[in-house]
């Protein structure tokens, strides 16, 4: 009992991590794309910007309060259930769920037919390439295996190839309906 405690709660520590280190990243990622927007004050670019700024700040607020929890279990030896709350709101905010204007999930009945077919061909590259990553750790090939290990990361690579699969097969799916019709 005690060794399934401690490996989930290495778990929560190293996500903690990986969510410091993924937020320090999209800020720094941010702040350039608002240095590479430009000078000009238009009122597109002070909107913007504005929202920028609203985004760094909430990550940076964000890191360093997982960063504090984090600091705290190795000084008391607890876990803070918080922390968990904020490990995944961190996910939330650095990996949006993918929905069009309305909110909801794409239609692809609206979507022209050379679209769907590049659309496929890219979700068909993408897909080998966190194939690759799981069985691999690198986005390509290599002569022997060398499987990810168990752990947060390797959780987030396979929830992305899902979601890729399911996205494929809905493209597959709207394009075998047009042949058939067509």
């Amino acid at each position: 009992m005690l060794k399934a405690k401690t490996v989930a709660v290495d778990t929560v520590i190293l996500q903690a991590k990986e969510m410091i280190s993924a937020l320090t990243v999209k800020v720094s990622r941010t702040h350039r794309e608002m240095f590479d927007m430009g000078e000009a004050n238009t009122a597109k670019n002070k909107s913007l910007r504005k929202t920028m700024v609203e985004e760094i700040r909430t990550m940076s607020d964000l890191k360093e309060r997982i960063y504090d929890l984090k600091e705290r279990y190795f000084e008391t030896g607890k876990v803070d259930p918080e922390l968990r709350t904020l490990i995944k709101e961190a996910e939330d905010l650095l990996n949006p769920v993918p929905v069009t204007k309305s909110g909801k999930k794409e239609d692809f009945t609206k979507v022209d037919g050379a679209e769907l077919f590049r659309r496929k061909e890219n979700l068909r590259k993408t897909i080998a390439k966190y194939s690759n990553k799981l069985k691999y750790q690198t986005n390509t090939r290599q002569a022997t295996e060398n499987p990810m290990p168990e752990g947060p990361e390797r959780v987030k690579t396979e929830r992305k190839l899902e979601e890729l699969r399911r996205e494929l097969t809905a493209v597959q799916n709207e394009l075998q309906k047009r042949n058939q019709t067509h």
